[in-house]
């Protein structure tokens, strides 16, 4: 599981990975659209306001991934 450092309150930002890598977060709404570099890890988006510690599966052509948000 890879754990995603976001701030709940900031509208755009670049966020941290617990894998060491790099990513884009943008808040529409209550809704967050997260996008990563390198195409290590798929995008993709909340479908309602984040919680801490709530984790997200993502399905994707190489599998399943799991995010962890963790509040900053």
């Amino acid at each position: 599981m890879v754990k995603v450092q976001v701030n709940p309150h900031k509208d755009q930002q670049t966020v941290k990975l617990s894998d060491g890598s790099e990513g884009f977060a943008r808040k529409v709404n209550d809704e967050f659209d997260f996008e990563f570099s390198n195409h290590l890890h798929p995008a993709f988006w909340t479908p309602s306001t984040l919680n801490n510690h709530e984790v997200f599966n993502v399905h994707s052509i190489d599998g399943t991934q799991q995010f962890e948000i963790v509040f900053s």
